[in-house]
């Protein structure tokens, strides 16, 4: 009895125990953040991926029948902070971080066996460290969340390509360029045209067009003007600013520094003042705004003569007649005599095309010159005998 009666305290303490436990147990099951395992979710990933680069995640999930959930990816360096990844939305085009709000992420739903299967992508934000890291997927409805297991992954640094060579670094200058004006337009407005000359963008923000010092107010070019290589930028003045006689137009950087300018004397209505490739300018009786020049007539006409004056390596121009014989040119001198002449004429070229005729001027010539001989020495002898 004695025994019994030191039993029943001790049981009624343990019992006072049990129930407090079975409470706390209860609680804890209704008041913590609703986080339970799904049946079942399977995935599938990588087992490395590089640092802020997408890699897909497959997904088999069985749940509950015909519903809706959201779902996203999960990241991180230790399994109860996996906040260091993000989900792509395709309908939404937006890589999403962890924190986001549910209803932007991507959503699927079960069929009436409560099955999906499917893929996400995903990626590591900045923040993520290089190394061993954790990979979950929770989807989400109403407002439980399922989590699936964690897998392990490791995040690689990106690997540098090897340089094969010393590459060839061209340096990209724009080298902006006064290329043609109007001074008098035959219809609409006074313009002036820049060409970029160089080899990359350049940038006019806060450059100036400008006339003479001193008279009309200079164009200040509107920020944010860009001109690529080799293009152009033509500045329309809404009022008149170029004289129609003397005056010049200049090209000013933002600072009032004169890069460029020119002065002309006089101009024609409806014509231009153009730039050539040389550097000289020109009137121009075709005005092309926003394109290439033509090239200069005075340039193009000087070429055209030397051309025709360097024909065959002479200083002479090249004969029209198709017939003339080749070989040197020269007058013949005056001084000859008419039997001279008529053999240096065979001896140069002949203008009678009959083969036969050269040999028989020459053999007259010869019969000719004989014949003198003769003469001559007979004349001679007859004074001697007379003497």
């Amino acid at each position: 009895m004695h025994m019994l009666a030191q039993t029943i305290p001790l049981l009624k303490k343990l019992w006072f125990l049990q129930l407090i436990l079975l409470t706390v147990t209860t609680s804890f099951y209704f008041f913590t953040p609703s986080a339970v395992a799904a049946d079942f979710l399977k995935v599938t990933a990588p087992s490395e991926i590089l640092p802020e680069t997408s890699f897909e995640i497959n997904l088999e999930i069985s749940a509950s029948p015909n519903t809706s959930y959201f779902i996203k990816a999960r990241l991180g360096k230790q399994t109860n902070d996996l906040r260091a990844g993000q989900t792509f939305n395709p309908n939404q085009n937006l890589w999403l971080s962890d924190t986001v709000s549910w209803d932007k992420f991507p959503q699927f739903q079960t069929d009436s066996d409560g099955y999906w299967v499917g893929k996400i992508q995903g990626r590591s934000t900045k923040t993520a460290p290089l190394g061993q890291n954790y990979l979950a997927v929770r989807i989400r409805t109403g407002s439980a969340n399922i989590d699936s297991a964690t897998y392990s992954l490791v995040i690689k640094e990106q690997e540098q390509k090897e340089e094969t060579g010393t590459p060839t670094v061209v340096d990209q200058i724009g080298e902006p360029s006064l290329n043609e004006f109007v001074a008098q337009p035959g219809s609409g407005t006074e313009w002036v045209e820049i060409k970029n000359k160089g080899t990359g963008p350049a940038d006019l923000s806060g450059w100036w067009v400008d006339d003479e010092p001193g008279k009309s107010s200079p164009y200040e070019i509107p920020a944010g003007t860009i001109i690529g290589a080799g293009n152009f930028l033509v500045v329309n003045f809404s009022s008149p600013k170029l004289n129609d006689l003397t005056d010049s137009v200049r090209l000013l950087k933002p600072d009032g520094t004169e890069v460029e300018s020119f002065r002309y004397d006089t101009t024609v209505k409806g014509e231009s003042w153009a730039k050539d490739e040389a550097g000289s300018w020109f009137a121009n009786s075709n005005p092309t705004p926003g394109a290439e020049n033509p090239p200069n007539p005075t340039v193009l006409a000087a070429t055209s003569e030397r051309q025709l004056t360097s024909k065959n390596g002479s200083n002479q121009l090249e004969s029209d007649d198709p017939e003339e014989t080749p070989g040197p040119k020269f007058k013949i001198p005056q001084v000859l005599a008419a039997t001279t002449s008529a053999t240096v004429s065979a001896q140069v070229g002949n203008t009678d095309k009959n083969p036969i005729n050269t040999p028989l001027v020459v053999l007259g010539s010869l019969l000719l010159a004989f014949g003198g001989l003769v003469i001559l020495k007979r004349k001679l002898k007859d004074r001697v005998i007379t003497a």
